[in-house]
């Protein structure tokens, strides 16, 4: 349950800041839009079959929006 509130807290993180490079004009590349929008299915997917996600599933979601913070960090830098 521990990892499941990381996992949540680091995708909130993720549409914060796509939301603020939004707000500043910003354009997110579709690709991007897509992954985030992934993420968010896996989410339902998960509350609508009323399970956890397996460590694996964690695991893997983390690593992906660590790689997609990379990519909104870079119109930034």
């Amino acid at each position: 349950m521990n990892s499941l509130l990381v996992f949540l807290t680091s995708y909130g993180g993720l549409i914060s800041q796509a939301l603020s490079l939004v707000a500043k004009g910003i354009e997110l590349g579709p690709e991007l839009i897509k992954q985030i929008d992934n993420h968010a299915e896996l989410m339902k997917q998960l509350v609508t079959q009323k399970r956890a996600p397996t460590q694996e599933e964690i695991d893997a979601l983390n690593a992906s929006i660590e790689a997609d913070r990379a990519i909104l960090q870079a119109p930034i830098e």
